[in-house]
């Protein structure tokens, strides 16, 4: 059976929060001031801890067990770090990956890739069940989407829209590339 793959959290928010937190006067210069003074409160948001408790005694009920938190390198990075640890290969759709619109306007501010930006806190979770799993986090508050499916093959897939992409090595953070 192919396990989907399931995102707790959102991509890039701990990297956006620390931008936004760092470049304050620049960003609140070009954004609303709310605008930059929500995205300061991503970089202390975590969902690790609450969805490890919240697997602890349900691991069976969703046929889960590999875990991969996000950090340096995103979401990206975490991907392949997952495909290497249990040597899989994934599909994984880029629409589908939860992402906060601050976050995307502070990446397209700095022209960085949100999905390659520092996202701990968030974390990605292999499960037989997953549907059921991401409905399951979503009811109790923690925000999840199924992003994905692994598969037999080896190869590391990121759809947008009909293009097809393979997912590469990871390359770094994208909040190394602001000058």
């Amino acid at each position: 059976m192919e396990r989907g793959i399931v995102m707790a959290g959102y991509a890039g928010g701990a990297g956006a929060g620390i931008l936004a937190k760092e470049n304050f006067d620049r960003l609140a210069g070009h954004f609303p001031v709310r605008f930059t003074e929500e995205a300061v409160k991503f970089s202390g948001e975590s969902y690790e801890v609450p969805v490890m408790e919240f697997l602890k005694e349900k691991e069976a009920y969703y046929g889960t067990g590999e875990v991969v938190p996000v950090s340096d390198g995103g979401v990206f990075a975490a991907l392949w770090e997952l495909g290497e640890r249990y040597r899989t290969g994934f599909a994984v759709t880029l629409k589908k990956i939860p992402v906060k619109q601050q976050t995307i306007e502070i990446c397209n501010y700095f022209d960085i890739d949100p999905y390659r930006l520092y996202a701990k806190g968030c974390i990605l979770v292999l499960a037989e069940y997953a549907e059921r799993l991401a409905e399951d986090l979503n009811a109790s508050g923690i925000p999840a989407a199924v992003i994905g499916r692994e598969h037999e093959a080896k190869k590391r897939v990121v759809y947008y829209d009909d293009e097809e992409r393979f997912l590469e090595p990871r390359r770094g953070d994208s909040i190394s590339e602001i000058g």
